[in-house]
């Protein structure tokens, strides 16, 4: 079933409203018509199955018929990751909006590329992640946090595992359903790894260190790769 964002405010009782951006995406790319049934969620885990009542460029008007069940998921995944070069990082929030990531933190380690996120890069971001949640049927939308530095990062509470190519076993063999936690924290490094400094900090903070493979993978392969395959652990 079809399934679009509009703010929780358009949700009115059993009416809803949807503008700009949707409305022209509903109506002149996907061609729905008045009767038409589709599925539309708020962001904030609430899904409804609705008939459009009315439909423009500029607005789409219509009647929700009934709410959807929402299951949590199994655990809150917040992906700390590194920024990659070029436009990777676009494609790394998509993917990670897919698998179901509960939260992206952008990393600032010592060998981070500098980075700036200006209002309207995180604008662009946001729409990215509400686009992933319309694709793949999510009911919320994964949040992305304003860039935090390694030392603070490592504060977080919960599971904290850290992306280690330095001789630490195969994440498998360290993480088991039985040690996963509510809130897993996953941490990403750049190009060139976290320096000896920084997982020494993080050891000392009780984060495990894990190795995703024998080959060196760039950030955003590592992250995905990591992500899922904590959440389908987390979801087995």
């Amino acid at each position: 079933m079809p399934h679009f964002y509009t703010e929780p405010q358009n949700i009115v009782g059993d009416t809803f409203v949807m503008n700009a951006d949707g409305a022209r995406y509903l109506c002149s790319v996907r061609r729905f018509c008045v009767g038409d049934i589709i599925n539309i969620f708020d962001g904030t885990g609430k899904t409804y199955r609705a008939r459009i009542t009315k439909i423009s460029k500029t607005l789409v008007e219509g009647k929700i018929i009934s709410s959807l069940p929402f299951v949590p998921p199994a655990c809150k995944v917040t992906l700390y990751t590194a920024i990659p070069k070029a436009d990777k990082f676009e494609w790394l929030l998509e993917k990670a909006a897919e698998l179901g990531v509960h939260k992206i933190v952008p990393l600032i380690t010592e060998r981070s590329i500098a980075e700036s996120f200006s209002p309207n890069k995180i604008a662009r971001l946001n729409k990215i992640s509400i686009a992933a949640s319309s694709q793949c049927g999510r009911a919320d939308i994964m949040a992305l946090a304003t860039p935090a530095s390694f030392k603070n990062a490592m504060q977080v509470e919960g599971l904290k595992i850290m992306a280690y190519e330095g001789g630490a076993p195969s994440l498998v063999k360290v993480v088991s359903k039985e040690i996963l936690t509510e809130n897993i924290n996953i941490f990403i490094g750049p190009e060139g790894g976290f320096s000896s400094a920084e997982v020494e900090t993080a050891l000392n903070l009780g984060a495990v260190t894990a190795a995703l493979g024998k080959n060196i993978l760039r950030v955003e392969t590592a992250a995905i790769v990591c992500a899922a395959l904590i959440i389908n652990l987390a979801e087995a």
